[in-house]
């Protein structure tokens, strides 16, 4: 489990090249296919990639995690459960 916080202005980042968007990245990297938020004590299913860095620790690079609509919208720490994705040159 990581504690995570979302980077703001998720949507306004371009996805890389070759993704048709920041869920497909994150479908791609992880090996993954989940329709459930990775928040938490969370099962909303309205899912997408979003932007975070990790809450703990030294590394400040940017990743991408699969979070519902509502809890995309949540301010401050988020426990997070599925893998993240490195965002590149981050």
């Amino acid at each position: 489990m990581e504690k995570v916080i979302i980077v703001p202005e998720t949507e306004t980042w371009k996805v890389p090249k070759g993704y048709t968007s920041w869920q497909h990245y994150w479908e791609v990297k992880t090996g993954l296919k989940k329709r459930i938020c990775g928040a938490v004590k969370c099962s909303g299913t309205n899912v997408m990639g979003v932007l975070v860095c990790k809450a703990v620790g030294k590394d400040k690079r940017f990743y991408v995690a699969l979070l519902c609509n509502n809890c995309r919208r949540k301010d401050g720490v988020i426990e997070y459960i599925w893998p993240l994705a490195l965002v590149p040159d981050s």
